[in-house]
């Protein structure tokens, strides 16, 4: 088994001997290192980059400078201090690994990057029609809501669950979000397509 699995390693550029098998070893733990491998080679291989992530850093960092440039007279937004926290929901989640200027752009056409903040501490305007999470929110700091917000679209929620596919969203995919995220606004998926790539990210 061995073999065949580091030739397969071999053939993707990774190479050979992850994982060594000994004679003393039954054929079920020779397959639980074959798949231990396997789990250690994906996660090695989806993991960003540190190069990727400050290249990400440097463009939300910018994007927001531009925004703020334009439509704060140069003064700083509130979105610019939780640039880090973007940043780690891209390390962290398939969703914003692939489309990494998605949270920002919300923040953008939501709160105008956290100037004009409309419900308690909810700079993404997260959740905003679920019973009673006003008033949890309100007594939750801003990082904590835009945490919320990151890990519901991550991963908790099920209404974004067809959106994190690992890949970044076809136009037609950034509709649909859209739709689920602010379906009264006709204009939302547009705004949200060119934010992201005015960000670099397309």
């Amino acid at each position: 088994m061995q073999g065949l699995i580091d030739k397969i390693l071999k053939a993707i550029g990774w190479g050979e001997k992850t994982y060594i098998i000994e004679a003393k070893d039954k054929p079920e733990q020779q397959e639980q290192k074959a798949v231990d491998s396997a789990i250690k080679i994906v996660k090695a291989k989806d993991k960003p980059k540190k190069q990727d992530l400050k290249e990400i850093e440097e463009n939300i960092r910018a994007g927001l400078r531009s925004y703020a440039e334009d439509y704060n007279q140069g003064n700083p937004v509130p979105a610019e201090d939780y640039i880090d926290d973007f940043v780690e929901a891209a390390e962290k989640y398939p969703i914003f690994r692939a489309n990494p200027y998605l949270l920002p752009q919300i923040a953008i056409l939501e709160s105008s990057g956290g100037l004009n903040i409309t419900r308690p501490n909810n700079m993404l305007n997260w959740g905003i029609n679920y019973p009673g999470n006003n008033e949890a929110f309100s007594q939750m700091s801003v990082e904590d809501v835009l945490q919320r917000a990151i890990s519901g679209l991550g991963e908790r929620s099920p209404y974004y669950e067809q959106f994190r596919t690992g890949k970044p969203l076809s136009e037609e995919e950034v509709g649909g979000f859209a739709k689920t995220y602010e379906p009264a606004n006709p204009d939302y998926a547009m705004n949200l397509l060119k934010g992201m790539q005015k960000f670099g990210g397309r």
